[in-house]
């Protein structure tokens, strides 16, 4: 019994389950902030993990909502080769979101392998 909790135990350790990150920005961020926001998604994308995008609009920018569905067209345009969209971006009251999951094959990386 105690040679069989240690191999569940084992097995619940390695199968660790992907879980949904959140990546948050404003339709008037920074190119710098963006280009960091970007490089999380796909470090998040590598490691996967299935990222919610969402781009937040405040008072006057929902009265420029191309601005925010603009970027949101860019970043999805800027990874599409390290993952997939599971869902079409899409105003959600004041926010636009989109889901995306890491490519299949993609996501390798998690088990056992280092980057050096």
């Amino acid at each position: 019994q105690y040679q069989q909790n240690k191999r569940a135990h084992e097995q619940r350790k390695s199968s660790r389950g992907t879980q949904l990150k959140e990546v948050k920005f404003r339709p008037n961020t920074a190119e710098h902030d963006y280009q960091v926001r970007k490089n999380q998604i796909i470090r998040f994308l590598g490691d996967g993990h299935k990222v919610r995008a969402m781009i937040f609009h405040r008072g006057r920018e929902m009265a420029h909502q191309e601005v925010g569905r603009a970027k949101m067209d860019r970043l999805l345009l800027e990874i599409g080769d390290q993952g997939q969209i599971e869902t079409m971006p899409r105003m959600e009251g004041n926010v636009l979101v989109t889901l995306l999951a890491p490519k299949k094959g993609a996501a390798t990386r998690v088990a056992g392998q280092t980057s050096s």
